[in-house]
Order: C-alpha cells, then structure tokens, then sequence
C-alpha cells in the first residue's frame, strides 16, 4: 500500500510539474523576465572583454554586428531543456525536496547557460561575418553549453560512466530539437509525442544479429538524412536510437508516435497519433515494478558509448555544412537586386511602388524553408494571421505575405512547397518575402500586388531556367 501511495505521489508530483512548464510555455512574462535578466548581462560581459555592446532592447549592437533579441536568446528553451531533464530523471523517484530545489535551481542555471550561449553566437558571427549561422547552429551551441549542467540536473544512480553519458545526453539533445518546435504549428502534437517516447525508453545491449542490423541501419539514415537536408526528421532518427527504443512499446504506441514527432505530420494529422497517447499514457500509468526499473541500468561499454556520444552530434552539425554543399542562389537577371547578407536580396522592379519591399532568400544551411511566421520569429519578431486575408501576416505595423519559388519557375504556398520538396535531395528553393506599411495599403489590396510581384519574377526564373547552361 506505502508503494502505491508513494507512485501516486510521485505521479501527482509530476503532472503539477508538468503542467506548470506547459503553462509557463505559452506566456511570454517569462520570456520577458529571463530577457530583462540575460541581456544586460551579456552587454556588461562583452564590456568586461574590452568589447562594446548597445543594448536596443529587441537589438543587441556589437560593433558592426546587429543581434536580433528573440524568444530564442532569452534563454527559455534552455530552461525548459533542464526542466524537461528534471522531469524525466525523476518520474520513478519518491517525492522529496530535491525534485523542486532541482527545478527551483533551474532557472538561474538556465540564465548562466544562455549568456555563456548568446557570447558564443556573437563570436561565432564576429569570426565569420558577413555569414549567419543556421537555426541548427544554435541549438548545437546550445547543447554544448549544456552538458555541464547534466551532472547536477540528472543523477548518475547506479550507471557506469558511460552509460550516464550517453543516457543522459540523447535525452538532453532530443529536448533540445524539440524545444524550439514547442510554440511552433504542431508543436504541442510534437512535443508531448516525443515526452512520451523518451518515457518509455529502455537501454539495453545490442546481441543479436537483428540488433546489429538495425544500428547499420540507424547509421545509414543518418548519413541519408545528412545529405538529403531533411532536417524535420532528425527527431525521430534520435527516438529510434536501436539501443533504447522501447521495443516493448513496438507494436502499439511507439509507431503510433513516431510520424507525431515530424512536424508536417503533427500540423496536419495530429489526431492520428491520439490511440498512440493513449495507450502511452496506459502503459506508464501502469504500476511501476522493480525490474522495469532496473532495464535502465545497462553498462555500455566505452567504444560503443563513444561512437553514440558522436552520433548525438550530427543532427546540430550536419546542417551546418548546407553553404558550402549547394550552389549561389542569385536573383535572376531583369530586376534591381541589393545584397542585404549572405543568400538574401532586396529585390525592385521598374516602377515597383516605393511602399513595397520585397526579398530573395535563399535556405539557411541545407535544410527547407520554415513558414513566415518561424523565419520572422528567428529574425526577433512575432507576426500573426490576418483574419480576413489568409495568406498575409502582421505584425500591426507591416503587411507580410510569402511565396516559395523553385528553381524550374514554379510558384507555390507553403502548402504545396512542402509536397515539392518531400523527396530527398530535391532543392530547397527560394523563400520570397513581401512587405508594406499597415497604413499604406489595404490589406486586399497588398495581397494582389505582392502576387503580381512574386508572378513576375517567376517569369523571370522560369526564363533563366530555360537558357542553355554555356561551359566556362
């Protein structure tokens, strides 16, 4: 009866936990609260170094460097990461006060960890200007910052060293994917997916023939997800890890789970994964005995555990590798281009009304484009839908709308984008991007003359595309 009471206890303990991080997900006082704290730290640290910094408030001016402040930069995901690792290290753990002095600890942890991250971000564009690092950039530097954390937010129990190691970092770079996913389209479907298969996760040894297959062939989809830029599915390539999936969950909701954790998947058929929540949540409500507990306790052996710790890196740094892996994407010939940074113009016609402006930006890395509101979002901004017009955001102040150009001269939404480039090694194409003063033009109006525009260099795309390629 004391252990029934005890597991109830500790379940309770945890839903309060979690849903007291799903509330403070969605509110942005926290963001405000750890930016009011980060950024004029990172300014007096850049001062401490002999640098000068301007703190903007959504800008950080570093010389000649201008640094957006973003939801992203003021830390909250890494809080969230050490949230998520307090959370799930203590899911079989009695009720005590280390649990909430461990969560309490967090949030300062979180604000050291982030200026530590922003500082690298900051020299990382200082050491390669003009260049900008990619989305994935950043959540590799910020996992980096991490793990010197893991030791005091997860207990090691009775694993070997390396065992703790790699555990404990495959649990922390999946929270790190899916933590900029979380206020995303879908990212709720997304996260909770993947909370759900990371709970259900048991280590064990690699002994049959089976097994070795099928790490050869976790090997080799990460070498195909590499060079295919499919950067969506970096996720469940990290959850189906041969040495921890959780084989017993197999038949049910582990495959029912998994297409949750892509976000295409998780946008458009999200209540497909409900029978694999559901039988997920069963499977753990269930009362927990002592040899489900004692499965986590595997001992790898240090070159197994080596070659997984590396592993753990490639979906933070195969990205990174996108510019120089693809071809210069230029503004076809007909239209007045300015470069703004590396892949991305102003664009202008001849007669183009001076309220509007348009830009050509190519991919960051290697991956596909993001929607409007994610790409703006990286840049420090947070736009919404118009609700009369679809297919045009604001931001109240600005007009924005979006079209997707391939290299062939086809126009397309996001929608249609997305089933263009679902094969592997298909271009990425170009991310168009219009914009006009809210009180300019109406917003009917905006959208007719941003289509045209976009139309128009189409043409021009589909005409250079045509053009016999001439040897040097």
């Amino acid at each position: 009866m004391d252990r029934i009471d005890s597991s109830r206890s500790t379940l309770i303990r945890t839903l309060v936990a979690g849903l007291l991080v799903l509330s403070l997900m969605h509110t942005t006082r926290t963001t405000e609260a750890l930016s009011w704290l980060t950024r004029p730290a990172v300014a007096t640290m850049i001062s401490v170094f002999g640098g000068h910094a301007a703190d903007e408030g959504s800008n950080i001016i570093v010389g000649k460097l201008r640094i957006p402040w973003s939801r992203d930069c003021a830390g909250f995901d890494v809080l969230l990461v050490l949230w998520g690792l307090v959370l799930w290290s203590s899911r079989l753990d009695r009720v005590n006060r280390r649990f909430w002095i461990r969560m309490a600890m967090a949030v300062p942890a979180s604000v050291v960890v982030n200026i530590a991250r922003v500082l690298t971000i900051i020299a990382w564009r200082k050491a390669f200007y003009p260049a900008v690092e990619s989305p994935q950039m950043h959540y590799f530097i910020g996992f980096v910052w991490l793990l010197p954390l893991l030791a005091l937010f997860v207990p090691r129990g009775n694993r070997s060293r390396i065992s703790y190691f790699v555990e404990t970092g495959l649990l922390a770079a999946a929270l790190s994917l899916v933590a900029p996913l979380a206020a995303a389209p879908g990212g709720g479907w997304v996260t909770a997916c993947t909370l759900l298969l990371l709970a259900g996760q048991t280590w064990r040894n690699l002994t049959t023939r089976l097994d070795v297959l099928l790490a050869t062939l976790w090997v080799g989809a990460a070498i195909f997800i590499a060079g295919a830029a499919m950067e969506s599915l970096w996720l469940p390539w990290l959850l189906v890890c041969p040495w921890c999936f959780p084989r017993r969950w197999t038949l049910t909701p582990a495959i029912l789970l998994l297409p949750g954790t892509i976000p295409l998947f998780a946008m458009k058929l999200p209540w497909l994964t409900l029978p694999g929540v559901a039988a997920a949540l069963w499977l753990l409500l269930r009362p927990v005995r002592d040899t489900d507990r004692s499965d986590t306790a595997i001992a790898l052996n240090w070159s197994t555990g080596l070659v997984l710790l590396l592993m753990l890196l490639v979906p933070f740094t195969a990205s990174t590798l996108g510019p120089a892996l693809r071809d210069a994407s230029v503004p076809p010939p007909g239209l007045m281009s300015q470069a703004l940074e590396p892949g991305s113009f102003l664009l202008r016609f001849a007669g183009q009304p001076p309220e509007l402006t348009m830009t050509w930006n190519a991919p960051s890395g290697s991956g596909r484009h993001h929607t409007l509101p994610v790409c703006v979002l990286y840049r420090g901004h947070a736009i919404h839908e118009e609700p009369t017009y679809k297919r045009i955001q604001t931001d109240d102040h600005l007009w924005l709308t979006e079209a997707f150009l391939m290299p062939d001269g086809k126009l397309y939404e996001y929608d249609g984008y997305l089933s263009q480039t679902l094969l592997p090694f298909t271009s990425a194409g170009v991310h168009l991007i219009a914009a006009a003063p809210n009180d300019s033009v109406s917003p009917k109006k905006f959208d007719e003359v941003a289509l045209s525009y976009f139309q128009r260099i189409a043409a021009l795309q589909k005409s250079r595309s045509k053009q016999p390629t001439r040897d040097p």
